[in-house]
């Protein structure tokens, strides 16, 4: 039984997409993955979604053959990016919460992201990861692989799809991307507001008690009243993490269709 040269082709070029998508998709993209797991599931997936891909069309140059090869690359981190995109909202609601608590001081590495970040920041990463595992939002994700298969099927050329979509990939990216801010700073008001009116209060009493040291007296208030306004925020805060956690596939599946 001889093996079309396609399928290999159709394969490698897969291959090459699932392993770009999860070196940045969320969760699998985090350092406590190893990478031999990574590249045990792309060849894994490649495996199980080349057969339900049509087969493309043999390069006829080297040029064209690794310009498909760094599209598919290319394709793969898109995907990655618009999917993790809800849970760089929900650790950035975390960076924002520090710095209005005067917690930003103290940074450390974090698991997900090369820079450092605060332990707030970390705190709320990993809760949506929790989420993230909780709704099973990662098996939606590798559902959506078989979808973007049909969509955008490997050895496709990008310019194709964007001439198709009349520029709409570019204007979702736009809008996932714009989104991150909308959504942290609509899950860090609560702290933040807090934190400024416990800021006014200490101006108001520093007026009338000048000998009084308000720096030193502030830090320990408004970790307090943070503190209490997150515990307090709670029953609104889970709700809308898995909300946005949930929109990972979807923006996913929305940025090609």
């Amino acid at each position: 039984m001889s093996i079309p040269i396609g399928y290999p082709y159709l394969f490698f070029l897969l291959f090459i997409r699932l392993l770009a998508f999860l070196a940045s998709a969320p969760f699998f993209n985090q350092r406590i993955v190893p990478t031999q797991a990574k590249i045990g599931l792309a060849f894994l997936l490649a495996f199980l979604l080349a057969p339900s891909a049509p087969a493309p069309a043999i390069p006829p140059t080297d040029i064209a053959f690794f310009t498909l090869l760094v599209q598919e690359i290319l394709i793969g981190l898109l995907l990655g990016f618009a999917a993790i995109l809800p849970i760089f909202a929900i650790s950035l609601v975390g960076t924002l919460v520090a710095g209005a608590m005067g917690m930003s001081y103290a940074t450390s590495i974090s698991p997900i992201f090369p820079e450092s970040t605060t332990p707030f920041s970390q705190l709320y990463t990993h809760l949506a990861l929790l989420v993230f595992l909780l709704i099973r939002a990662d098996q939606v994700l590798l559902l959506g692989l078989k979808r973007m298969v049909e969509l955008m099927p490997p050895g496709q050329l990008l310019s194709d799809a964007l001439s198709l979509s009349d520029g709409l990939i570019v204007e979702r990216m736009i809008t996932f991307t714009s989104r991150v801010w909308e959504v942290s700073l609509q899950l860090a008001l609560p702290v933040i507001g807090v934190v400024l009116l416990a800021d006014l209060a200490l101006v108001l009493i520093s007026r009338a008690m000048p000998r009084m040291n308000v720096f030193s007296q502030s830090l320990p208030l408004k970790i307090a009243m943070g503190l209490i306004t997150i515990f307090l925020s709670l029953p609104y805060f889970w709700p809308q993490v898995a909300r946005e956690v949930d929109r990972a596939g979807e923006q996913m599946l929305l940025l090609f269709r």
